[in-house]
This record gives structure tokens, sequence and C-alpha cells, in this order.
């Protein structure tokens, strides 16, 4: 399977494979002759996930020591979870209202992390702004043996921290069920040092990235087409 190098201690990643069990092979797209709760599938593509792959690379570009998770990235479990497209054909992570209590329907990634401080982000389907701060996750590794974080809301912010004290594997950010439908953009994971700069080292919203990325010209295809090769 595709593995990303990272380049060791500077960046705060060792190698970060990206290994879940199952990988995505549709999306669901809202019906377009508007009838309200139909969808259609779709055959997921890379451009269905470039802004976050554009987000990962302009973070980069600032000096951050990020990892973005997309929507096919992630593992989805029982009917109620999926990934959806947008109107503008965005990949987003969807799980809707259930009985609480039930196994997290959307967990994963399975990232390699080196031990310290981690700040982690749950952004919108927009890409920019923080996700529903009701949304409860928690934090796991080594095939959740150990929890860093128990299941809590993410906060108005959409971001926490989380410390490991070793390096870790198959690190899985695990979203669970409640009283209403939700959606994720994706995921930014962070590394924080002790010596912090500008913005205490937490994800700061880039505006529109459609904007910044005009400036950039990056071709990001192929950063999110590793992440759908097994598709």
């Amino acid at each position: 399977m595709p593995i990303r190098d990272q380049p060791g201690s500077r960046r705060g990643f060792r190698t970060t494979a990206r290994l879940p069990p199952t990988w995505q092979d549709y999306a669901w797209k809202p019906d377009s002759n508007g009838h309200s709760g139909y969808y259609s599938r779709t055959r997921l593509a890379p451009q269905h996930c470039r802004l976050p792959a554009l987000i990962e690379i302009t973070e980069q570009l600032r000096g951050g020591a990020v990892r973005l998770v997309n929507a096919a990235e992630m593992s989805y479990h029982g009917l109620s979870a999926r990934v959806h497209l947008t109107e503008d054909d965005a990949a987003t992570m969807w799980w809707g209202k259930s009985a609480l209590d039930e196994a997290p329907p959307i967990y994963g990634p399975y990232l390699d992390l080196t031990a310290g401080r981690w700040s982690v982000t749950l952004l919108a389907p927009d890409g920019v702004t923080p996700a529903d701060p009701g949304i409860i996750v928690d934090v796991v590794h080594d095939s959740g043996r150990n929890t860093v974080r128990p299941p809590a809301p993410i906060g108005p912010r959409g971001t926490f921290e989380i410390l490991l004290d070793r390096d870790v594997t198959g690190t899985e950010v695990r979203m669970y069920s409640s009283d209403r439908d939700h959606s994720v953009g994706c995921i930014l994971f962070t590394a924080l040092t002790d010596k912090l700069g500008p913005g205490d080292g937490r994800f700061e919203p880039l505006g529109d990235l459609r904007t910044v990325g005009a400036g950039i010209r990056v071709d990001t295809s192929g950063v999110c087409h590793e992440a759908l090769t097994q598709c």
C-alpha cells in the first residue's frame, strides 16, 4: 500500500502509513433533480479530495508540521456512515443520527506518530471553519489498546490536544453517533513543540483555500491520488 515518508524528527512524523482496513470505492451525492433524501452513487476520484491536499501543502509551506486526512482515508461502519460529496464535488465524512452506545461509525486513519504534543482539528466540509463543536470523538492507538483521549466533544474551535509519551502506531480518531447528523471535511494533525511560534502552533483558518491555492500553483492531484490508489 502507498506510504508517504516524512522527514523524521524535523516534521514530527515517522513513516506515515495509510493503512485503513477498508478503502472507499464510492461516494454519495444528493440527487440533483430536487428529490430530498435521495442520493446517487459516484466512484471516488482524486479531484474529490483535492481541498485537504491543498490545505496540507499550504500549511507545510508556512512551516507547519502537519498531516491532513481526507474522507477517502477513513473507515466507515454500518449503513449510517459514508463518504458524501458536496455540491462542489468535495468528499466529506458523513454519519447519521442513531442510537447511542453503538460502535463508532467512522474511525481511522491509522497513522504512525512520534512522541510529543499533537493538535487535532476537525474541519467542516468547507475545509476552513471548525466542525460542529458537539461532535464526540476519542483517540486511540495500537489497534485500540491504548486511549489517549476519552470520548468528548471537540469544542467550539474543533481542536484538542493529545500527548504521546512514546512513538505510536495505528493512531485512530473515532467519531461517535449522536442525536443528529454530522459532516466533517478533513482532520488535521499538527505537531506542536515546546517553543511555539505565532498562533501557538495550532491551525488558523487560511481564508478561501481556492484563492490561496491559485497563488501556490501546485498540482495536488498526485497527493490525493496516493490516498485513493486502493479504491
